[in-house]
């Protein structure tokens, strides 16, 4: 996958924020940082345990964001708050005990920058279980119809959303993440956010 946007060349913490979300979780948290260490991508730390981490809030290369009140909110209005503080054009979201692949992510990115009518771009996730000699692998999405797959615009947009895929996880514009996590009613099951996030980028744009 190729990008003829020309914004290859501009530095990538210009391009993309890495906004992580954790809960009483800082050894999550430490892996999560040391994984991401040589990604040089913008990173937004939203942390809701009860006490701030001092050694994570004085780090070098993040913007940490403690909330302690968000400890009861939802993981919507968590990732709002994280979305206050990116100022890049696009932007993804990942708990702190789960990863994402960076050369995903490099590709993700560049498909966005190359077509524009697209609003999001994730490629499969995998879960995965720690054995005591092996670490079992699962897919958990596979591949979709193909977003041509009728000449018809509704006709596709209701084919993908009957895919009920979320993504949570994808690469996303800004704006259009802003927008949708702001307007969030608290106390929405997280099932419903997902899919009404998936339905709203559905929407918004291919």
């Amino acid at each position: 996958m190729q990008s003829h946007s020309g914004n290859e060349h501009t530095a990538l913490n210009q391009r993309l924020t890495l906004l992580l979300t954790a809960k009483d979780q800082p050894d999550f948290l430490r892996r999560a940082l040391k994984y991401y260490s040589d990604f040089p991508c913008n990173v937004v730390v939203v942390d809701a345990s009860a006490q701030p981490d001092a050694e994570i809030a004085d780090a070098s290369g993040l913007h940490y964001v403690h909330s302690a009140e968000g400890s009861n909110a939802s993981l919507s209005a968590r990732i709002a708050e994280g979305l206050k503080q990116v100022t890049t054009p696009f932007v993804v979201q990942a708990p702190v005990d789960s990863f994402l692949l960076p050369d995903a992510l490099t590709a993700a990115l560049s498909f966005l920058e190359a077509n524009p009518a697209y609003g999001a771009c994730q490629g499969y996730s995998l879960s995965y279980q720690a054995q005591v000699s092996q670490v079992d692998y699962f897919r958990r999405d596979r591949k979709t119809c193909e977003d041509c797959a009728s000449d018809d615009a509704g006709e596709r947009v209701l084919s993908f959303m009957g895919e009920g895929l979320s993504l949570l996880s994808a690469v996303t514009r800004t704006e259009l993440a802003q927008q949708w996590f702001v307007s969030v009613a608290e106390g929405t099951e997280p099932h419903w956010q997902e899919v009404g996030h998936m339905m709203y980028l559905v929407a918004a744009a291919r």
